[in-house]
């Protein structure tokens, strides 16, 4: 759906005696505000994964924002795994990839805030930051191919994507009017109908989500679909 297409489909769930708390005429910043709120809930419900989120990293610097680390604008939630020039970084044991934790690495390098730049070995996670020991050298920056492997919100809509497809899986665009039709109606709503029907649409949104996020955590399972006890039956 495009954003036009969404903003028809909230008009259309509103229409049925549901006031928005914008009042009877919500303008279209209002309806496009009320549905990056709902876009937001969808996606984190969702529980999106991506494996090669592009990042644009910057010679010298060795932490970043993660909302603002993918370069098409998308905002990273939570990291799983950090590449850096093609090279997928190993966690704190050294025998599978990942992340260290912070404790980690100010136990072991607590040098890592004045480390000369050169090529990173090491990514930590912690609150809303990605901290890369040691910092990228120009050279890795020009080399590229630098990713990351985690959970993600799509960027804001704004009036200029009227035309463009929602940011997030095809399967999760009615989702989101139907979670901003509940939640903008929620305040003014008195009548048993209109909490009845307020309380099917959150039904009907949040049955969609669940079911892609259950994808999600099923794709991101340490074993694939080969039923084993360890890994000596894999064929490698």
């Amino acid at each position: 759906m495009t954003l036009t297409e969404t903003i028809q489909m909230l008009d259309d769930l509103s229409s049925y005696d549901l006031d928005p708390m914008y009042g009877t005429s919500p303008t279209q910043a209002q309806k496009i505000a009320v549905l990056n709120w709902a876009q937001r809930v969808v996606a984190k419900r969702a529980k999106l994964y991506d494996p090669s989120i592009a990042i644009a990293l910057v010679a010298g610097q060795a932490t970043y924002e993660l909302r603002s680390l993918a370069a098409d604008g998308r905002r990273v939630l939570k990291p799983s795994t950090v590449v850096v020039n093609g090279i997928p970084l190993r966690d704190a044991s050294g025998e599978g990839y990942g992340l260290w934790s912070f404790g980690e690495l100010e136990r072991f390098h607590p040098q890592w805030r004045t480390a000369a730049a050169s090529t990173p070995t090491k990514a930590v996670y912690v609150g809303d930051k990605l901290v890369l020991h040691a910092p990228p050298s120009s050279a890795v920056v020009t080399a590229g191919n630098n990713y990351v492997s985690g959970t993600w919100l799509p960027k804001d809509l704004a009036p200029a994507d009227l035309a463009n497809q929602l940011g997030m899986p095809v399967e999760l665009h009615e989702s989101v009017a139907l979670c901003a039709a509940a939640k903008w109606a929620s305040p003014t709503v008195t009548e048993p109908t209109q909490i009845a029907r307020i309380q099917a649409y959150t039904n009907d949104w949040m049955a969609i989500v669940d079911d892609h996020a259950l994808d999600s955590e099923n794709s991101l399972s340490h074993w694939g679909s080969v039923m084993g006890d360890g890994e000596d039956y894999l064929y490698i």
